[in-house]
């Protein structure tokens, strides 16, 4: 009997605490979410020009670009280049354009890097593309030692081409653009190629370069063939570069082609004007009046290949110019 009557006070004690739970119900009606803390907007992925030290470890990968943003005043940047680009008709890159490198705006240095360019070149061509890649620090590893101390991954030239097609003699190199253009033109937005200071020796041949006949009907005329026949093509035109040796023959070429550019509104690279002038804008020739390159741009006593110096120097002009077909007023 006392162990029923334990039993059912215990059954009675069970259900009671069923019945009536200890823990109130939470009446969620009357709490509000509290407000996100704002988060800080992140750095833009440029960085903004900056000098390093060589030693400097850099990213595998450039940082990835932003959108190019454009204020009311900004001109306005097409990726296709287009001949409508140029108001004013021709440009040139000479030895003044070395210092408005820094003044390349952002939006342009981006618009610039979007397009495609196929350049054939020898040993000259070689290095300068070592001063763009250079100036893009994006290195695996360690920076080589071969570069100066500035970089910026924002100076990306991956989509521009350049390819060391050696030196078969400057109606090689003529012809071996006109094959390359026909063949791979739907590839590439803008094309270019290179004779070099070996083209301009003072060889003793009957007909050099710098023969008005010659310059007419083997490079002028090929050249401008080869234009009309990709009218929806960006041609640059080069002049030669330099040695620490002058030579008639490489002077007459030069300064005929400078001449055909500004009389047909051509895009021009003069090269041999960047390397021609030191860096306080000096012109520097040897005593017979030759334009040689400046001894601060290249380590050579006869020949003309760049060193740290010059590479650099090239590039930046090379930046100047690609911004300008990209649609940059400059």
């Amino acid at each position: 009997m006392n162990k029923l009557i334990k039993y059912c006070i215990i059954s009675v004690l069970l259900s009671s605490c069923v019945a009536n739970p200890q823990t109130p119900a939470i009446d969620t009606s009357s709490l509000t979410r509290p407000s996100a803390t704002p988060i800080p907007a992140t750095q833009s992925a440029e960085k903004p020009a900056t000098t390093h030290t060589a030693t400097q470890p850099v990213a595998t990968t450039a940082a990835p670009q932003d959108s190019p943003t454009s204020s009311p005043t900004s001109p306005d940047l097409t990726h296709t280049p287009t001949l409508a680009n140029f108001p004013n008709g021709n440009i040139i890159a000479d030895h003044t354009v070395v210092n408005r490198f820094t003044q390349i705006p952002d939006t342009a240095i981006q618009a610039a890097s979007r397009l495609t360019l196929l350049m054939r070149h020898a040993s000259v061509g070689q290095n300068i593309y070592l001063g763009l890649t250079c100036i893009w620090g994006n290195f695996p590893d360690r920076r080589p030692a071969a570069c100066g101390e500035f970089f910026d991954l924002k100076y990306d030239p991956s989509n521009w081409i350049f390819e060391n097609r050696g030196n078969p003699g400057w109606p090689g190199k003529v012809e071996d653009f006109v094959t390359q253009v026909n063949q791979r033109s739907n590839d590439f937005e803008v094309l270019s190629f290179a004779v070099d200071y070996v083209d301009g020796l003072d060889s003793g041949d009957a007909r050099p370069i710098s023969d008005p006949e010659i310059f007419q009907s083997r490079f002028i005329d090929r050249l401008e063939a080869l234009e009309a026949d990709h009218p929806e093509k960006i041609f640059i035109w080069w002049t030669m570069s330099l040695p620490r040796l002058g030579h008639d023959n490489r002077d007459k070429f030069n300064e005929m082609l400078r001449a055909y550019a500004l009389e047909h509104n051509k895009i021009l690279f003069d090269i041999a004007d960047i390397e021609a002038h030191d860096p306080d804008g000096n012109l520097i020739t040897d005593d017979a009046g030759h334009e040689i390159i400046y001894e601060g741009y290249t380590n050579e006593s006869r020949s003309g290949h760049l060193n740290e110096a010059g590479r650099e120097r090239v590039a930046r002009a090379f930046w100047w110019i690609m911004a300008r077909i990209a649609g940059w007023d400059g």
